[in-house]
């Protein structure tokens, strides 16, 4: 600690320039939910921070002071970049305050614009078809914040039976005079769902 004292007290481990000084990154990912590709690329913000130290020159214990940022302690809120005929989560990544100095990873997850939901689940891993969905699922079952199907495209009301029924009256008495005839028509459609 004394220059002019060679066998005096030694700074302990914990104090050099690393140990109080710090840079923490926020990363924004921007990422096709379905596939995991990336669909632009990642933005990055950094916040400098800084500490003091106390040293027991008796015991060697060093005591910090808290992470002071360079400034604001505050990542800018992000807007989503924009890819063709996909829709992210969210439209903006809201500013976040980091008093921890940590470097923080945050994603922002793509889904098809549109999707097709189909009366039934269609072979094949296309992402813009679907099978029937219950309102309220997420478009990505990993992603429960993310955007979710509305009412309207689950089994009940993309498969539709109709049924003709003719009967066999007596015109005088009302009474029937043979067994009724039935015969069913299936119908399936499909519906499109704007994930935005």
């Amino acid at each position: 600690m004394d220059p002019d004292d060679p066998d005096g007290p030694k700074y302990p481990a914990g104090v050099d320039t690393a140990s109080l000084n710090r840079t923490a990154t926020e990363t924004v990912r921007f990422i096709n939910g379905d596939t995991g590709a990336t669909v632009a690329p990642s933005k990055t913000a950094t916040i400098t921070y800084h500490r003091t130290a106390s040293v027991d020159v008796a015991t060697g214990t060093v005591t910090y002071g808290a992470w002071t940022a360079d400034g604001s302690d505050t990542f800018a809120a992000v807007p989503a970049a924009s890819a063709d005929n996909l829709t992210p989560d969210q439209t903006e990544v809201p500013a976040l305050v980091d008093d921890t100095a940590a470097d923080v990873t945050l994603t922002v997850y793509y889904y098809p614009a549109t999707i097709t939901v189909n009366p039934q689940t269609p072979a094949g891993d296309d992402p813009s078809q679907v099978g029937p969905q219950d309102p309220g699922t997420p478009v990505d079952p990993e992603n429960t914040d993310g955007p979710k199907y509305p009412a309207g495209v689950d089994a009940a009301s993309l498969n539709r039976t109709a049924t003709e029924t003719v009967r066999f009256i007596n015109g005088n008495t009302g009474a029937t005079v043979a067994p009724s005839k039935t015969a069913t028509i299936t119908y399936h459609r499909t519906a499109s769902v704007d994930v935005a």
